[in-house]
C-alpha cells in the first residue's frame, strides 16, 4: 500500500491520523487523494485560498495582455 504523504510537512501521515484534505484533479483518470496530519489540515485549507486568489490574478494579466 502506498504511505500517506502530509503535503503540509512532506512526513509520513499514520493511517489511523491521516485526515484526507482534498483531491489534487489528475490529467488523466482519477484525482489524487491529499493526505494532512489533524494539526495541518488548517493550513492547508488557508493555502488552497491564497492560491486560487493568485490563479485568478494571473488569469486577469493574461487577459489583460494578451487583448492590448
Amino acid at each position: 500500500m502506498t504511505p500517506k504523504i502530509c503535503r503540509h510537512c512532506d512526513e509520513e501521515v499514520d493511517d489511523s491520523q491521516a485526515v484526507l484534505a482534498g483531491y489534487h484533479p489528475g490529467n488523466s483518470g482519477p484525482a489524487h487523494p491529499i493526505w494532512a496530519h489533524p494539526q495541518h489540515v488548517q493550513a492547508l485549507q488557508e493555502d488552497e485560498g491564497a492560491h486560487t486568489t493568485l490563479l485568478a490574478v494571473l488569469i486577469a494579466q493574461t487577459r489583460t495582455s494578451t487583448s492590448t
